[in-house]
């Protein structure tokens, strides 16, 4: 299991994400979000099918993937006309 926060930065703002691989609660952190950011969350299957859309960012978000099956997934959030992705490991 990976201990530390996987980290990623668009421009000044920065975005954790931690336990990865989850049982099924996803934490993800934003630090150094401007009061106008927008953007969203969202949780893909390896076929590329939505599973979960959050349209708002926030400091502080749990995403629950507790009812979705074991495997491989994506997360990709959107801010301020950036994109990054994660692969996120859902485990027994």
């Amino acid at each position: 299991m990976v201990s530390q926060p996987i980290t990623k930065t668009f421009g000044e703002m920065s975005f954790s994400l931690y336990p990865n691989p989850t049982k099924g609660q996803l934490n993800i952190q934003v630090t150094n979000m401007p009061s106008d950011a927008h953007g969203e969350i969202t949780l893909y299957d390896l076929n590329g099918r939505l599973l979960i859309k959050q349209n708002s960012l926030r400091e502080n978000y749990l995403l629950d993937i507790s009812t979705q099956p074991i495997g491989v997934y994506v997360l990709r959030i959107e801010a301020c006309d950036m994109v990054k992705e994660w692969k996120v490991i859902k485990e027994k």
